[in-house]
């Protein structure tokens, strides 16, 4: 019981990490986080959580399992912000993802 502890304590930690991203997209409107960052930590957490499922760690996967929402919230973000830009009728250019 002990050792789920500090699984959990590891969680808590790993789960409020990226919280202060989530702030910076929405204080920036989502210039200052890149696609791609977001699009990998999503295939690695999900890679993640299958691993963890088969080897039934309960901190790892409601870790994860936080941090992919967390993830999906960022993707989210990013994507609204870029749309609004696209949308713009003052911008002229092409928006990239980046």
């Amino acid at each position: 019981m002990e050792h789920e502890s500090i699984g959990y304590t590891a969680a808590t930690f790993h789960i409020i990490s990226i919280i202060p991203e989530i702030y910076y997209a929405i204080k920036t409107d989502g210039t200052g986080i890149s696609i791609y960052f977001i699009g990998l930590q999503i295939i690695a957490t999900v890679l993640f959580l299958v691993y963890e499922t088969l080897i039934y760690k309960i901190p790892l996967i409601v870790a994860d399992g936080c941090l992919l929402t967390e993830l999906l919230i960022l993707l989210g973000l990013k994507l609204k912000y870029n749309t609004k830009k696209m949308t713009s009728p003052n911008h002229n250019h092409m928006i990239t993802l980046v």
